[in-house]
């Protein structure tokens, strides 16, 4: 696991430490605004490799070697964030309309998945 450009891990999407849930009015909207949180980055190299062999006047041998995500780079998935906080972490008002405290899980925001890994294949394809 590596890190990213502001020294946490790369896997870490949304920054715990931008949103908090203290003070939150139990039943409104929140104040986040739409693209402040974008997502991971993606970033796939493919690469193609071929020879066609001539066989007779109408027919060709394709020799093919495809490799996807050539570099292989992590991608992370963007639905496999942990976005939520339990209900059991947060403490509520006497008049139980406002959140006072609330902490989130130790991997909030955190994605748990990736895309595939480099992958290869070896194809023979005939062209007639």
């Amino acid at each position: 696991m590596g890190a990213d450009a502001d020294g946490g891990l790369d896997e870490q999407i949304i920054n715990p430490a931008a949103y908090t849930l203290n003070g939150f009015q139990v039943g409104t909207i929140g104040s986040a605004r739409r693209g402040d949180c974008t997502g991971p980055n993606y970033f796939q190299t493919d690469l193609a490799l071929y020879k066609n062999v001539q066989v007779t006047d109408r027919v060709k041998l394709q020799f093919r070697w495809d490799i996807f995500n050539l570099f292989n780079n992590a991608n992370f998935l963007f639905a496999s964030v942990n976005a939520f906080i339990a209900s059991t972490t947060a403490t509520l008002s006497d008049d139980m309309t406002t959140i006072v405290s609330a902490t989130p899980a130790g991997n909030f925001g955190q994605a748990s998945q990736t895309r595939d890994a480099r992958q290869m294949q070896f194809d023979l394809k005939v062209l007639w």
